[in-house]
């Protein structure tokens, strides 16, 4: 998720009614009775229980470890290392209510440390099996009575050589009456292979709700002169009292958010032309969140009763934060990626473009949608266009649910790729047999894991078919720039002159290998055991 770094208060403060403005969970230490046998007395933290279980779930049945903490931490030795451990948080009854502030963006942070080496590597993590913070909330409506529970997970960053395992999390509140922090575990992967004597130590947890945010509940009228039917804005000429990086799209109309009950906020204008217009809003450095069932959506054009302006959401750097909701690209609305984080906190959150939307690359972006299973892109007779020298890595859960026969399409441009990691998934929400129409070479395509299953759900209608299995790299001939094919990737090259002199070396990635520097001739490209020639114009 999208990180910050503030100065906070390190101690727990309340409004009335137990609501929360700020909390820390210290790492302070007691002798209390183990959880497997209570007959003995172990080093622990006061706040959290550590546990591991039979079936590595985190309530399923406790092993009859008791894992006591030596100096204040935990000793790999007394671990399974082929299991996650579990620290939880036991001691909500201390904290009053429990209770959030609706309506809020929350900065948490945690760190924890151990020896070099000793976290388990993020690219080595199974499914699902990646070191994370849970926070489970259990919210209220206090009209019905109604209540309902959400669980969001925060995968978190492994860093410094493995050795420190810690997030800096936006945690944005929904618009519920109350909201009830009901659990919160961490669920942490060791590596087997670390040194005999590594400990994990755990440095604090804390948080607090950000002043400075632009909550929007409303969208002003757009007053900047339309040129050639065209218009560029920036967040703070639609967002009334907007002040800082940060915004909140609010639910703010009355009943519970759901399907049945959006608050898309029309982007108009002021003047309304009868002819449309194309909007783009261009993120900078601003950052996005959005609660359930929100999103901006193009007003009509004056005096239709069906024709809209068109929107882009032009992302250029910032952060679009997705939690549990559904944010709905509609008829006439782009969202075009250049830079920035798409970062999703939950397998659920999700981007849906209906009929008439797209979703875009823009030329030379590299953009890593959803990551291990988090996250879900939904199609439904839209159009994902891919620019040229453009890449898409799809990690999360594609779902399909078109209206119509058509379907939707994929479009790759020259030298574009699209590459599913080895946790995205493909699901058809309508009919089983649903197809997306891609436009583009096999070439450009890396399937990953997916099974023939999820691949029958793509039709490829690309004519240009080179003979890529004796292939490495295109174009050829080039004249600034090439890219190998995605097989190669994380092979070692070496690029040389007909002499033997070795003027590039690397490993084979994603990105363009950039050949501007390199005079026009013939040049020798070897990958592995084997050679091809290059033709740089």
């Amino acid at each position: 998720m999208k990180k910050f770094i503030l100065p906070i208060l390190l101690f727990t403060t309340f409004y009335s009614h137990g609501q929360w403005t700020s909390f820390y969970f210290d790492p302070q230490i007691v002798q209390q009775p183990c959880l497997a046998d209570s007959t003995k007395l172990i080093n622990a933290y006061e706040n959290f229980d550590i546990y591991q279980t039979v079936d590595n779930d985190v309530n399923g049945q406790r092993d009859t470890s008791c894992l006591s903490l030596v100096e204040g931490d935990l000793p790999f030795k007394s671990l399974d290392l082929s299991r996650p451990v579990f620290i939880r948080f036991n001691k909500k009854g201390d904290f009053g209510d429990s209770l959030l502030l609706s309506n809020a963006l929350y900065s948490i942070r945690y760190t924890f440390n151990t020896n070099e080496g000793g976290f388990l590597n993020p690219d080595d993590c199974k499914q699902g099996g990646c070191s994370k913070l849970v926070v489970v909330t259990r919210e209220k409506w206090l009209a019905t009575g109604q209540d309902t529970l959400r669980k969001t997970e925060f995968y978190g960053n492994i860093i410094h050589n493995q050795c420190i395992f810690q997030d800096e999390i936006c945690f944005p509140t929904s618009k519920w009456d109350s909201i009830y922090l009901t659990d919160w575990w961490w669920e942490v992967y060791l590596n087997p292979l670390a040194p005999a004597n590594a400990r994990l130590s755990y440095d604090g947890a804390w948080g607090y709700p950000q002043d400075f945010v632009s909550k929007v509940d409303e969208l002003l009228p757009i007053t900047k002169p339309v040129i050639n039917n065209a218009v560029e804005i920036l967040p703070y000429h639609m967002v009334p009292q907007s002040f800082g990086s940060n915004y909140l799209v609010l639910h703010s109309k009355s009943g519970i958010p759901s399907p049945q009950n959006r608050d898309d906020k029309v982007v108009t204008l002021s003047p309304n032309p009868a002819t449309v217009v194309d909007i783009t809003l261009k993120l900078n450095y601003e950052s996005f969140y959005f609660q359930e069932y929100t999103a901006f959506v193009p007003s009509l054009v004056e005096g239709s009763d069906t024709l809209h302006h068109h929107f882009t959401i032009l992302q250029e750097g910032g952060d679009m934060c997705l939690e549990v909701i559904d944010v709905r690209m509609g008829s006439g609305t782009k969202y075009l990626y250049k830079s920035g984080n798409i970062d999703f906190a939950d397998k659920t959150a999700c981007i849906f473009f209906k009929k008439g939307a797209s979703f875009e690359i823009a030329d030379g972006s590299h953009l890593f949608y959803g990551y291990k299973s988090m996250g879900m892109l939904g199609l439904a007779d839209a159009n994902v266009k891919i620019g040229a020298g453009a890449s898409l890595v799809f990690d999360g859960t594609l779902v399909l649910n078109s209206d119509f026969a058509a379907g939707s399409v994929m479009e790759l441009a020259p030298n574009a790729r699209l590459i599913f990691g080895n946790h995205a998934s493909v699901m058809a929400a309508g009919r089983a047999n649903e197809k997306v129409r891609v436009k583009a070479s096999p070439w450009q395509i890396d399937w990953g894991t997916l099974s023939l299953e999820e691949k029958d759900h793509f039709i490829l209608e690309g004519n240009d078919i080179p003979d890529y299995e004796t292939h490495y790299f295109y174009p050829n001939p080039t004249s600034n720039e090439m890219y190998f094919f995605a097989r190669q990737s994380g092979q070692k090259y070496t690029l040389s002159d007909l002499t033997g002199k070795v003027l590039m070396h690397g490993s084979c990635g994603l990105e363009s290998l950039d050949l501007s520097h390199l005079h026009p001739g013939i040049y020798l490209i070897q990958v592995g055991d084997k050679s091809e020639k290059l033709i740089k114009l």
